[in-house]
């Protein structure tokens, strides 16, 4: 072969790849592009780790919180913690001090984490807004628990009247309780805050 038609073949050569090399770029670019122009995902509600860390944090700090009103309330004769300590001595039976304490301490504890988790998950999502909110939000909580479980399914299980038929005394230190600890179940969770939080 000549050297002319050596040189054609080698700038056809070149000229063939230099095209592959830009259609593969444009198509990337495409690529690019088609992606950017996709909306941008949902944020995802807070793996299992996290939620765990609300739960023993968040729930522990909203447990303790409760016990100086509990000891408030108690101090001044009013009726409080009157399940916890039926289901203690329906599942442990009579327990001597300082073991009584101990075991009540706990128990409390344990519900108090179980009960932190419907509010947690419902603070993680999208709207719940910003800190009053939320906290209203855990307030609002307290007191739905309360009556669902404290003023009314216990009372029922137990052969109890309901604190409603025992008078305002009797509501409202178990009330304030819950009341208390919604909120600060609510002000110390980490999930679902936003950065202005």
């Amino acid at each position: 072969m000549s050297q002319a038609g050596r040189e054609v073949g080698s700038s056809a050569g070149s000229e063939a790849w230099s095209g592959a090399d830009a259609s593969q770029g444009l198509t990337a670019g495409a690529g690019d592009k088609v992606g950017a122009a996709d909306p941008a995902p949902k944020p995802a509600r807070p793996g299992g780790r996290a939620l765990l860390r609300d739960v023993f944090v968040a729930g522990t700090l909203a447990g303790i919180a409760m016990i100086p009103f509990a000891a408030f309330f108690r101090a001044r004769g009013l009726r409080v913690n009157e399940y916890g300590r039926k289901t203690l001595a329906l599942l442990v039976g009579e327990v001597a001090p300082p073991f009584d304490f101990v075991l009540t301490f706990v128990q409390h504890m344990i519900i108090s984490w179980s009960a932190a988790v419907p509010l947690l998950i419902l603070l993680a999502s999208p709207g719940a807004g910003g800190r009053s909110r939320r906290i209203a939000l855990g307030a609002a909580y307290g007191a739905a628990f309360y009556v669902a479980v404290n003023s009314l399914a216990l009372p029922l299980l137990f052969g109890d009247p309901t604190p409603w038929t025992l008078g305002f005394e009797t509501v409202y230190p178990s009330l304030v309780i819950h009341l208390v600890y919604g909120a600060v179940l609510a002000a110390t969770a980490r999930s679902g805050r936003t950065a202005s939080d």
